[in-house]
């Protein structure tokens, strides 16, 4: 796999401002409804809703994380708390960034 990693036509030197707000621009919008799929999701506000059989329910997710997940950048669509709490949600480190064969960054997919 080549070390290469380009955003556009951007050089790797160029690209360290810039990669957190290509990955963001490449994840869709929450849908309205769905609920937080963070597995370290605390429930602290699960008391509010319950369904049919009187099971509390997960909070409505708002934002995303995103993490490298092996040759994957994986991104989970949770709530607030579960946004806040997120330490893997910075990539600093541009050689990490999964690429294609031909050094293109790989495009995000939705990892629940």
């Amino acid at each position: 796999m080549s070390d290469r990693f380009y955003v556009g036509k951007k050089a790797p030197a160029d690209l360290a401002d810039d990669l957190e707000e290509w990955i963001t621009d490449r994840i869709p919008p929450v849908s309205g409804g769905l609920r937080c799929e963070s597995d370290f999701c605390n429930g602290q506000d699960w008391n509010d809703e319950f369904d049919e059989d009187g099971t509390a329910l997960r909070p409505i997710a708002t934002t995303f994380v995103y993490r490298i997940d092996d040759k994957h950048i994986c991104y989970t669509y949770v709530c607030d708390d579960c946004g806040e709490r997120a330490s893997d949600s910075y990539i600093a480190d541009v050689d990490a960034v999964p690429t294609t064969s031909s050094g293109y960054a790989v495009t995000p997919k939705h990892c629940s």
